[in-house]
């Protein structure tokens, strides 16, 4: 894990796409700090809070003040109130949101927040040499495979950038 490196604020649809292909375990190497609420982890079914610890996100407190303000971000910009709390947690922390929602990407988007997706992270994963190429173009074909919702032309530009790297 590199010091200066931002935290990463994971929200549920980057965490389900791991976890759909069963890749929740390479996050263990991702060389930022992933982070979520625990407001968050409590809403989901799957994964379990125990996987999704495993995995390496750290699941921080939701402080008072985004319990008090994500009701009306969430309705300022139609997105959940889980949703609002990770962009303002990422917001007031400086750190980078991981999501592959389009609304909240947008929401962060106007609010000033820096935000990557699943690519990204899956990029970064290459980059960093904790997965092969041949691996990212495996999870990614699964993750489309498996209905999760990436942008095509940039994920088939990825699978085509590390097939040639094999």
């Amino acid at each position: 894990m590199k010091k200066s490196n931002p935290d990463c604020v994971i929200d549920s649809s980057v965490i389900l796409d791991y976890y759909e292909v069963k890749g929740l375990s390479h996050l263990m190497g991702f060389p930022y700090r992933l982070v979520t609420l625990d407001l968050m982890i409590h809403d989901l079914e799957i994964p379990t809070p125990a996987e999704i610890a495993n995995s390496g996100i750290i699941s921080v407190e939701t402080p008072v003040e985004i319990m008090l303000a994500m009701g009306q971000l969430s309705a300022a910009y139609k997105i959940s109130t889980f949703d609002a709390a990770l962009l303002l947690y990422a917001k007031t922390t400086n750190s980078i949101l991981l999501s592959g929602d389009k609304a909240l990407r947008n929401a962060a988007k106007k609010e000033g927040a820096a935000v990557k997706g699943t690519l990204w992270v899956l990029e970064s994963l290459v980059s960093n040499n904790i997965l092969k190429s041949d691996q990212a173009c495996f999870i990614l074909e699964r993750m489309f495979m498996l209905g999760r919702r990436l942008p095509p032309d940039e994920a088939s530009s990825k699978i085509l950038k590390w097939e040639q790297q094999r």
